[in-house]
């Protein structure tokens, strides 16, 4: 979803990439006008392919920003990962800064139809809640509510 928007920015209030791959991403081409938070490993991406990101971020006079989870790798909200690279502190943590920034975009928008709520999400009649049930493949799940 990331390279999608560093290659063509739609009008989105913004965008929350976790363990994106960023060393396999497309470069950055002209405005991106969308906000970007993205959650990285320390151990998922290069420090160069970071530093190129910021700089090429920074050129085109973007919003972004970069918060990195030290001895992480790629998946880490993976509960199920068969590789064992679940790290719950950054699960945590990335959710928590995930559900307070969309909070933040939807009320600067006046979006009365998002509510995040005690470790949950509500947007547009979907739910998500990070402590139900995974999916097969361990990541989590959002739900049609109601």
């Amino acid at each position: 979803m990331a390279n999608a928007i560093l290659d063509t920015p739609p009008a989105l209030a913004g965008v929350i990439s976790f363990h994106g791959g960023l060393s396999q991403r497309v470069p950055v081409r002209g405005d991106v006008a969308t906000p970007l938070v993205l959650h990285s490993g320390v151990d998922d991406d290069a420090a160069a392919d970071i530093e190129a990101l910021e700089a090429e971020l920074g050129a085109v006079r973007s919003t972004w920003q970069i918060t990195r989870y030290g001895h992480t790798q790629h998946a880490f909200t993976n509960y199920y990962d068969a590789r064992g690279r679940y790290d719950a502190f950054a699960d945590e943590r990335s959710w928590r800064a995930a559900r307070e920034q969309i909070a933040a975009w939807l009320a600067a928008d006046g979006d009365a139809a998002a509510e995040i709520v005690a470790g949950s999400a509500r947007v547009d009649g979907f739910a998500y809640a990070p402590d139900a049930p995974r999916a097969a493949d361990g990541n989590a799940q959002f739900a049609e509510d109601g």
